[in-house]
């Protein structure tokens, strides 16, 4: 074989391996185990959006109202967050209630047994008033 088939024979498999890349980088960018999430392709052509977060006035329910509204054609919502679960100890499971095996329901309507996890801690309710659940919406 000559040199210069050598040489072309090498360059061929360079640029074959090189397609072979470009290829599989592609395929795999768009494959299904790949997230690629619609949304924000929507939100940034539609615009944004006015958020009025309605506070209650003192002595009303903690509930914590959020209005959004656009100016096309989407319906405004509401999102309504309420923390009246946390206020009553029998919604939750509180520290030392694994070991006594206790049960609380859960947001199906069945009661679960308390796990060392799921208990409650006086850490954990502040952190969930006064953090979690305020930014959450």
């Amino acid at each position: 074989m000559s040199r210069w088939q050598q040489t072309f024979l090498l360059l061929t498999a360079l640029l074959l391996s090189s397609a072979t890349v470009c290829f599989l980088a592609d395929a795999t960018a768009t494959s299904p185990d790949v997230h690629h999430c619609g949304f924000d392709d929507v939100m940034y052509k539609k615009g944004v959006q006015n958020i009025i977060k309605i506070v209650p006035k003192q002595g009303e329910e903690s509930i914590q109202p959020y209005l959004v509204s656009t100016d096309d054609d989407w319906d405004t919502i509401r999102i309504n967050v309420s923390m009246k679960d946390l206020q009553s100890e029998s919604k939750y499971c509180k520290k030392g209630d694994a070991e006594k095996r206790e049960t609380r329901p859960d947001f199906l309507g069945e009661n679960v047994p308390c796990t060392k996890e799921a208990e409650i801690t006086p850490e954990k309710m502040k952190n969930l008033t006064d953090v979690i659940i305020p930014e959450a919406v």
